[in-house]
């Protein structure tokens, strides 16, 4: 079952920037609630770390939550940049 959370949250953050694209709410709000999205999960890994930086794995826990932070950024923005381009196909 732990083996399937990294998946299922890739694969939550471009359902989610497919579902925020396609939604009409201004661009702003876009933005506030994608940032939102990507950084509660990763955030959980990099705080504690930050704050006790001289326990054991604090440096693989840090490492864990940016990783998180970039892949969830990428498969949003990917999933944004799906919605554009089969909106963008319908049209033509």
């Amino acid at each position: 079952m732990s083996s399937i959370l990294p998946y299922l949250y890739l694969g939550m953050m471009v359902a989610a920037g497919w579902r925020l694209f396609i939604v009409r709410w201004s661009r702003a709000l876009k933005i506030a609630s994608g940032v939102v999205l990507v950084t509660v999960a990763p955030l959980l890994f990099i705080i504690p770390p930050l704050l006790h930086p001289e326990r054991p794995f604090a440096g693989l826990l840090l490492a864990t939550g940016i990783g998180m932070l970039a892949a969830g950024a990428t498969c949003l923005l990917g999933g944004m940049a799906g919605a554009w381009l089969r909106q963008r196909s319908r049209k033509a």
